[in-house]
């Protein structure tokens, strides 16, 4: 029933994509330990047919669940209903747990698990967050599920725990709901409108300005809620878009430093070995002549 973890920053998106679609009793947990890698490449989108979970106890993920993009650090979680489609942006530090279940394991005794608990259907939250208060009994919640599926313990138990984490998840999520503020949706749609455009040449005033409020203010809530500074942000997308580039086509450096907004090939070059360790041809000669993942940094 257990299969080890391997550290490798294809590990997470291997595990999601390998998830069963028609075990009626599926269940699996694994923790998530991913320090010292920062995957930057988004990874194909997944369409599971089960509930998958993601928690985070430290790092940060930037994550497509449907239409929506969310970032997610620690002590967030990420409830995917079955069916919902799900793709990972980049993710940087990570630990926590992952891992999902049918929704026939968590059937029994006439229990419809879809009606019982909103973040099992696909207009549900997809994001919650727990307090600190709260996080060491998520994180003893989510050992106990390990525990049990490692050693391929009972399956009474395991739908005990996993009843409790969709109880808990529940109620954060009437929380999560109070406190997602307009602070919170103009960081957002900032974020999705930065990697959607992935353009060096659009200043940050312009982004505010979409969003109707002031650059200062703007760089304010970025900052307080992600950390970075939305020049940051931008650089992140642009550099994520060169290496789409460089990895996907023959374009010339000059090119791609075109398509993402900046003029001059040279600083692109600085740009890109800053946040890479390599220049954007020594990038594209590394991945091309080794096996590691398109989406290795």
């Amino acid at each position: 029933m257990h299969q080890p973890h391997s550290k490798s920053p294809s590990a997470m998106a291997e595990l999601f994509g390998r998830m069963p679609h028609d075990e009626a009793g599926f269940f699996v947990a694994r923790r998530l330990d991913m320090r010292g890698l920062k995957i930057e490449e988004s990874w194909p989108v997944i369409h599971s047919r089960i509930h998958c979970y993601f928690y985070l106890t430290g790092g940060e993920a930037l994550m497509q669940i449907g239409e929506e993009l969310c970032l997610f650090k620690a002590g967030e979680c990420a409830c995917i209903p079955a069916g919902q489609i799900f793709s990972v942006r980049y993710f940087d530090n990570c630990t926590g747990y992952m891992g999902g279940c049918s929704t026939a394991f968590v059937s029994d005794n006439g229990l419809n698990p879809i009606q019982s608990f909103g973040s099992l259907r696909r207009w549900g939250d997809h994001k919650v967050f727990f307090s600190e208060t709260i996080r060491p009994y998520i994180q003893t919640i989510f050992e106990r599920l390990c525990m049990e599926y490692e050693s391929v313990g009972s399956q009474k138990m395991i739908k005990a725990y996993l009843i409790l984490l969709l109880t808990e998840i529940e109620e954060a999520s009437v929380y999560s709901a109070r406190e997602v503020t307009l602070e919170n949706s103009n960081c957002n749609r900032f974020i999705e409108s930065v990697f959607r455009h992935c353009d060096l040449r659009i200043p940050v005033s312009d982004y505010a300005e979409q969003l109707g409020i002031s650059q200062d203010y703007l760089q304010k809530i970025i900052k307080r809620i992600t950390g970075k500074s939305p020049m940051a942000w931008i650089h992140e997308a642009v550099i994520l878009q060169a290496k789409a580039c460089l990895l996907s086509t023959d374009l010339a450096v000059g090119e791609i430093s075109g398509r993402v907004g900046v003029e001059d090939p040279a600083y692109f070059s600085r740009l890109f070995k800053k946040h890479t360790g390599l220049t954007p041809l020594q990038y594209r000669k590394r991945q091309r002549s080794s096996n590691i993942p398109p989406f290795s940094s």
